[in-house]
């Protein structure tokens, strides 16, 4: 640390070594310590709990599986989100989740086929979800947004993507025009 002065500069560099010295023979490091890891943790372990008593409850398979998508164990959320929608399958919020992990898949694939397979599930769980709940902006979103940039051997169609797009901004545009208005009376 040049610009410190000498005496400053050894200073920074033994509080380096100490903080590495720390971390490196403690346990410090092996534990979450910020408040959302810690929650995160702690609904991971609640939903592990529900379903242990109960393993068809749809709302622990629900988050548990996103949990698990959240931090990138998609075997684990594909197999949640699987039993939940062979649970419930007229859920537009659970093909969602499924579909998203199955999109994920597709794109962390490393084969050209297996990319297809996955990206073909995809696009069936966002048409299914579509087809459930018409009125759902985030399917709407997630299916135009695959329509838009799918490429067309992958079920792409940019045309019916920006159509689904349009609709979807008039929906949101609408809303916001007709939604109610909270008018308090004041006193001037």
């Amino acid at each position: 640390c040049g610009a410190c002065g000498p005496i400053l500069g050894r200073l920074f560099q033994h509080a380096f070594s100490t903080a590495k010295r720390v971390k490196t023979e403690t346990r410090i490091g092996e534990r979450p310590v910020s408040v959302a890891r810690v929650a995160v943790d702690l609904a991971k372990q609640i939903f592990e709990d529900i379903l242990a008593e109960a393993d068809t409850d749809a709302v622990a398979l629900y988050y548990l599986g996103k949990i698990h998508f959240d931090h990138s164990d998609l075997d684990a959320a594909k197999d949640l989100l699987e039993k939940l929608v062979d649970l419930e399958p007229d859920n537009a919020d659970y093909q969602l989740a499924l579909g998203n992990v199955y999109g994920e898949i597709a794109r962390t694939s490393g084969f050209f086929w297996s990319k297809k397979k996955w990206a073909g599930r995809w696009k069936e769980r966002l048409e299914l979800a579509f087809e459930l709940e018409p009125e759902n902006l985030e399917v709407r979103e997630w299916l135009a947004g695959y329509l838009l940039n799918a490429p067309g051997i992958g079920g792409g169609d940019k045309d019916r993507g920006t159509g689904v797009l349009i609709i979807d901004r008039t929906i949101r545009t609408l809303q916001l025009a007709y939604r109610p208005v909270d008018v308090q009376a004041k006193d001037y």
